[in-house]
């Protein structure tokens, strides 16, 4: 999995890229935890090149969302491809995340 990041305005894009699993989670959360730490308050995760999500990845994106409330920030996701959107549907997940079809969509949203 790789990650990489962008600023649009005041809300930073983070984009995954490959699998969100149980070995690369941690990376993830990691991630998201120095973003804390340098004051990001609203993040669009962009998923137009993520494959994969497991239970673990979405307990991950939960817990970020957590963080970020309770700091006083958000965080989004965008841009699902058919076989992930399935997955943050059958779990409900889709029901707790506000979800974009593209980032400049969420973006927007957030702004």
């Amino acid at each position: 999995m790789e990650l990489s990041e962008s600023l649009s305005g005041k809300v930073l894009v983070l984009s995954i890229d490959g699998k969100l699993d149980g070995n690369t989670c941690p990376r993830l959360d990691a991630k998201i935890l120095e973003l804390m730490d340098r004051k990001v308050r609203s993040i669009v995760v962009d998923c137009s090149r993520l494959t994969y999500v497991s239970s673990a990845g979405l307990r991950v994106l939960l817990q970020a969302a957590k963080r970020l409330k309770a700091v006083g920030g958000t965080i989004c996701l965008s841009s699902f491809q058919d076989q992930v959107r399935e997955v943050f549907e059958l779990s409900g997940f889709e029901a707790i995340f506000k979800v974009y079809d593209t980032s400049d969509a969420a973006v927007a949203g957030m702004s």
